[in-house]
């Protein structure tokens, strides 16, 4: 394995790399201001052929490239909105960029933690349709793309941004298998439980293509980009980061082992998407950019687990 490691920054993640994604288009979902995927679409714009990056706000996306040009003048970025939340949208915004073979797509998305019940527009719990159920849809109608470009000496691959909050869990089994987007029982929600559960989708959703598409030349990896002070954590309240062990009292930065700067959060996004030395581990999470073990990696994740939610995605999605 490279050495590639937790401290692992973007430019240096960039500086080794960078040959994996000259002439290569890309597509990375979730591009906002003050979010990690903005910054991946920075890292790599001065080299990819083309960026497609997608948003629910066709503003916000504006203000993330308008950004990234004044760094990268030559950044040759295409946006499109797509509510990942929004099966109509999804569509929508996955057909833009039918036209063109993709060698990598980065799900770096995510939606954000409700205190009460949200529901996607098809009346999943929102950060179960939006986190896992829209990207697993966007993903297969991307897969055309990525199968076409993909070849034994170049695999495509695609990158689901999860969480080690993943491994805290507590649905029976590690997941809420018969209810997992609150419909028969929405009087369970609780926004922590709701958001591991999407987690630990995006870890399976990752292994399932891994084991589905190897044939086809495609990797997959899911990642956990340490804490990272982005806008979405930054909302969430003192007294709850506190008690995760992510904040003392006084507001400051706990001693928490997995506490990463920025630029190290985005560096994981850049070494899953291009690091060579991960072709042989393609379904694996990936923890401080090397695949986890042991305590890191529950007993939940299974390939047996990975296609029975493939396959319940895939009926939860089909009347849509």
């Amino acid at each position: 394995m490279a050495p590639y490691n937790a401290k692992t920054t973007a430019e240096d993640a960039i500086n080794e790399l960078k040959d994996r994604v000259i002439g290569k288009n890309v597509v990375v979902t979730g591009v906002s201001p003050g979010g990690l995927g903005t910054e991946v679409v920075r890292t790599i714009a001065p080299y990819a052929k083309l960026i497609y990056v997608t948003g629910r706000n066709k503003d916000r996306i504006h203000e993330s490239i308008v950004s990234i040009k004044k760094d990268v003048p030559s950044a040759n970025i295409i946006p499109i909105v797509a509510d990942l939340t929004s099966v109509e949208s999804i569509r929508s915004g996955a057909w833009r960029s039918q036209s063109l073979f993709m060698w990598i797509l980065i799900n770096n998305a995510a939606t954000a933690l409700f205190e009460t019940l949200h529901r996607s527009k098809e009346g999943f719990e929102a950060q179960f349709g939006g986190n896992h159920l829209g990207h697993f849809l966007f993903t297969n109608l991307i897969l055309p793309r990525l199968r076409e470009a993909a070849t034994p000496e170049y695999p495509a691959r695609v990158v689901v941004v999860s969480s080690l909050a993943y491994s805290w869990a507590q649905a029976p089994g590690g997941f809420r298998w018969d209810d997992p987007a609150f419909i028969k029982r929405p009087e369970e929600y609780a926004k922590f439980e709701a958001y591991m559960l999407s987690k630990t989708a995006n870890v399976l959703h990752a292994r399932g293509i891994a084991r589905k598409f190897a044939t086809d030349n495609i990797v997959a990896y899911s990642l956990s980009p340490g804490i990272v002070e982005t806008n979405m954590n930054l909302s969430i309240p003192l007294d709850e980061q506190v008690a995760f062990g992510f904040l003392k009292e006084d507001g400051t930065k706990a001693e928490h082992p997995h506490w990463r700067t920025f630029a190290e959060g985005v560096g994981t996004e850049v070494v899953a998407a291009l690091d060579p030395s991960l072709l042989p581990h393609s379904g694996a999470f990936l923890l401080d950019n090397q695949p986890a073990a042991g305590k890191d990696v529950t007993s939940v994740i299974t390939d047996e687990n990975a296609e029975r939610l493939w396959q319940l995605s895939e009926e939860l999605l089909a009347p849509f």
